[in-house]
C-alpha cells in the first residue's frame, strides 16, 4: 500500500530547486485526491513542471524502441503545453502524467520484466509467443484495453491474448485486431447475459465457446 504524503511534504516538493528527485516525484504521485483537488492553478502548473523531466528521461530511454506505456502517452497527446492551460486543463495533464510514470511498462527495465513473465505464462498455456512477435500483439492488447477494461481479468486476458496472436497471423493492423477482438467479446457478453444473467461469467468462458 502506497503512502499517503503530508500536505507539507507536497508543499516541499513543489517548492524545491532543480529536477525533481525520486522521492519527490514519488511524493507528488501519491498525493490523496483532497490534497490534488485543492491544488491552485499555480501549483499544479509547478507539480507537472517538476515530473516533465521524468517523463522525458523514461521515453529518452527506450530510444527508438518502445513500450505500451510510451505508446499510450504519446497517443494522448505526447507534447506538454502548460502555457494557455486552465485548471481543469493541468488537472488532466497531471493524471495523464501520473497514468504513465505509475505504469511498469514506462521504464524500460520495467517492460522487459513484464515480457520475460509474460512469455513465460503464454508458454505455459500453450500461446505461440515469441520475442518477433511479442511488440505487435502486446499493441493490439493494449488498445484492447482502452476499449474494454475487463480484458484484464485473468481469463480474458488469455483469451484475448490467444485470439489477437491468431489475427496477427492473418496480417490485419493492430486497431483492426483491437476492434474485432473487442466486439467478439461484446457479442459474447450480450449472449451470456439473454441466456444467463450476470452469473459467474468470467469463469464460464475459458474455452472456445466465445469464438463462436
Amino acid at each position: 500500500m502506497k503512502n499517503i504524503p503530508s500536505k507539507a511534504a507536497i508543499k516541499r516538493a513543489l517548492n524545491a530547486k532543480g529536477i525533481a528527485t525520486n522521492i519527490r516525484i514519488n511524493t507528488l504521485l501519491n498525493m490523496d485526491s483532497d490534497t490534488f483537488s485543492s491544488l491552485s492553478e499555480n501549483n499544479m502548473r509547478k507539480a507537472i513542471k517538476k515530473l516533465m523531466p521524468e517523463v522525458k528521461r523514461r521515453i529518452k530511454e527506450f530510444g527508438k524502441d518502445t513500450s505500451p506505456a510510451v505508446e499510450k502517452f504519446q497517443r494522448s497527446g505526447g507534447k506538454f503545453a502548460l502555457g494557455k492551460q486552465d485548471l481543469n486543463a493541468l488537472r488532466t495533464e497531471f493524471m495523464r502524467i501520473k497514468m504513465f510514470l505509475d505504469s511498469k511498462t514506462s521504464t524500460k527495465a520495467g517492460w522487459t520484466e513484464t515480457q520475460e513473465k509474460t512469455l513465460k505464462t503464454m508458454k505455459e498455456l500453450g500461446l505461440e509467443f515469441t520475442k518477433e512477435n511479442f511488440s505487435d500483439v502486446w499493441k493490439a492488447y493494449s488498445l484492447l484495453l482502452e476499449l474494454d477494461k475487463s480484458i484484464s481479468a485473468k481469463e480474458f486476458k488469455y483469451l484475448s491474448l490467444r485470439r489477437i496472436i491468431e489475427l496477427q497471423g492473418e496480417g490485419k493492423s493492430t486497431y483492426e485486431i483491437a476492434t474485432e477482438v473487442h466486439e467478439d467479446f461484446e457479442r459474447l457478453y450480450k449472449r451470456h447475459k439473454m441466456a444467463q444473467g450476470e452469473e459467474d461469467f468470467y469463469s464460464r468462458y475459458y474455452s472456445d465457446e466465445w469464438l463462436l
